[in-house]
């Protein structure tokens, strides 16, 4: 695949304090959320506009990244579009 066929990334969070998230992506149209637990990178459509800003203010107040993303999944702000298996 090319370079082109992504979307842009506006942010790439690689070094998270988490026991729980080895990385995320925010790109343009989806975010890509990679678990400590497996190489398996989930995609994922946000479904409300306050999620970038919201993860930011986790990530910037050291509250437990795991545990947001798992409350967003469950209050379906996120939605599992696909999993990219390496």
């Amino acid at each position: 695949m090319t370079e082109s066929q992504f979307s842009t990334i506006l942010k790439d969070f690689k070094s998270l304090e988490s026991s729980m998230v080895n990385r995320i992506v925010l790109r343009e149209d989806y975010i890509e959320i990679q678990f400590t637990t497996s190489s398996v990178v989930y995609k994922y459509q946000r479904n409300v506009d306050t999620f970038d800003n919201n993860l930011q203010k986790v990530i910037d107040s050291k509250e437990s990244v795991g545990k947001f993303l798992n409350n967003s999944i469950k209050q379906e702000e996120l939605t599992l579009i696909d999993k990219i298996v390496p």
